[in-house]
């Protein structure tokens, strides 16, 4: 008898401890599964939205570049200088050696405005410095010593040049060829057009000729002068710049 009583309480025993381990082991499935269906959740939650979305919420800042070659002049430039300093735009200013000389103390007003200064040529004797690309760099060389010497040895360290009409006035070989000697390019992708000559060139000309060009770009490089003759393009900035700011575009300096 006392055999048989040990048994079924055995046997009630191990039945209880199976039912409970039935139970636990629903119990851990239904939570596993939903730890998981909350990580799902949570990741589909935080996934970034699709790129194109993306761009259309976010703010794509728009600058212009405005930049003036050919200078530094005696009159035009410290005109351009002091309207760059009223409306607190910088500007770039491809130089010449020959007019840095003639204007040292307009290239180191320019130099001190915050405005970059970068190299054009000696003179735009494109014959003689487009005859071979180490005819090119010689002129660049020799524009950069003139400025440090100029400005200040140590000073001036831009790398950034200007071909003489622009890179499509030269092959491959010259482009290649500055690159290796640390030189960078700056072309345009606006023409004002201040350059072209006509007997009556007006200031509106250039405005509406930048304006009509802006549209449908955030980045802006124009093309502008500041040589003596170019007293129109000094008349036409401070509406350029007006215009420019309204249209949400930082004014700023090559680097």
């Amino acid at each position: 008898m006392e055999k048989n009583k040990i048994y079924l309480v055995l046997k009630r025993s191990a039945v209880l401890i199976s039912i409970t381990l039935i139970i636990l082991g629903i119990i851990y499935i239904a939570k596993t599964n939903l730890l998981l269906s909350h990580t799902k959740i949570s990741k589909a939650t935080n996934a970034k939205a699709p790129i194109s979305n993306r761009l259309k919420n976010s703010k794509i800042q728009k600058i212009a570049y405005l930049t003036f070659e050919d200078g530094p002049s005696p009159d035009v430039t410290p005109h351009i200088l002091d309207i760059l300093k009223t409306y607190d735009a910088k500007a770039t200013f491809f130089v010449t050696g020959k007019n840095s000389i003639i204007n040292k103390l307009t290239l180191v007003k320019e130099a001190q405005s915050g405005n970059t200064i970068a190299i054009k040529s000696f003179d735009n004797n494109t014959k003689k410095i487009y005859s071979s690309p180490s005819s090119y760099i010689n002129d660049i060389n020799e524009c950069t010593d003139i400025l440090n010497a100029i400005i200040g040895n140590g000073k001036f360290n831009s790398k950034l040049v200007r071909f003489p009409g622009g890179s499509t006035m030269v092959d491959k070989n010259f482009t290649k060829f500055i690159k290796k000697g640390g030189y960078n390019f700056i072309d345009w992708n606006i023409d004002s057009k201040d350059a072209i000559k006509t007997k009556h060139k007006l200031p509106t000309d250039i405005v509406n000729t930048v304006k009509a060009s802006c549209k449908n770009n955030n980045s802006l490089i124009i093309l502008l002068h500041d040589t003596s003759s170019n007293e129109a393009t000094s008349q036409a900035l401070p509406e350029i710049i007006q215009f420019l700011k309204s249209q949400n575009y930082a004014l700023k300096a090559l680097q």
